[in-house]
């Protein structure tokens, strides 16, 4: 979390010294590194600034609002056998992770991995056979800064997101949530766009016209 700490406290630093004249909510802090950023003497840089508030009010929004939608995922059946035509479909859609879904009772069972796909060692076996077996779940009405703390908790970087009734609506990586904190779209190696969101949403606005 040092790229993120950092700037925060850099900023501060610069703004108050050592230690903080008095006790500032939340929303005070980010009203003043903005008014200090924009004065014609300060000192700190955009990115800083952008990082610092993006780290104040990241923990406001909720899981819904910057989650995957499940009508933009690729997910796979896990009955689905891993052959040639199979495989090449999954490289040309460019993303690392897949859910696996059990059809029949509509739930997540697992996630596919780019890597395990990569080479002939899985080559015609299942989906559910290859895929890795820890799914962990988060609630969309859940608050970004529980989710991140679940993230570092768990050591994974994709949890599949869940509505009250415990039906599966999306899903959420913990480079959704650090694009909210630094201010800037975070490109996975295999990621075939740079907002999914954006393009799951005019997938949506299309079908919808």
């Amino acid at each position: 979390m040092y790229p993120i700490a950092a700037p925060i406290a850099l900023v501060l630093d610069r703004m108050f010294g050592e230690e903080l004249p008095t006790i500032f909510s939340k929303r005070e802090l980010v009203e003043v590194i903005s008014e200090h950023a924009e004065s014609g003497k300060s000192d700190i840089r955009e990115d800083e600034e952008r990082i610092a508030r993006g780290a104040f009010t990241f923990g406001d929004k909720k899981v819904s609002e910057v989650m995957i939608p499940r009508s933009a995922v690729i997910a796979l059946d896990e009955k689905t056998k891993l052959d040639d035509k199979t495989i090449t479909n999954l490289v040309k859609h460019g993303y690392s992770r897949f859910p696996v879904i059990d059809k029949g009772h509509d739930k997540v069972v697992g996630i596919l991995y780019a890597h395990d796909i990569i080479g002939s060692d899985n080559l015609d076996k299942t989906v559910l056979k290859v895929c890795s077996k820890k799914v962990y779940f988060v609630n969309e009405n859940q608050s970004l800064d529980h989710v991140l703390n679940a993230f570092i908790k768990k050591r994974e970087k994709l949890f599949i997101v869940i509505n009250k009734f415990k039906e599966y609506v999306g899903v959420i990586a913990i480079e959704d949530i650090l694009e909210e904190i630094v201010g800037r779209e975070i490109v996975d190696e295999f990621d075939e766009y740079e907002d999914v969101r954006k393009v799951a949403e005019a997938k949506i606005a299309k079908i919808k016209s």
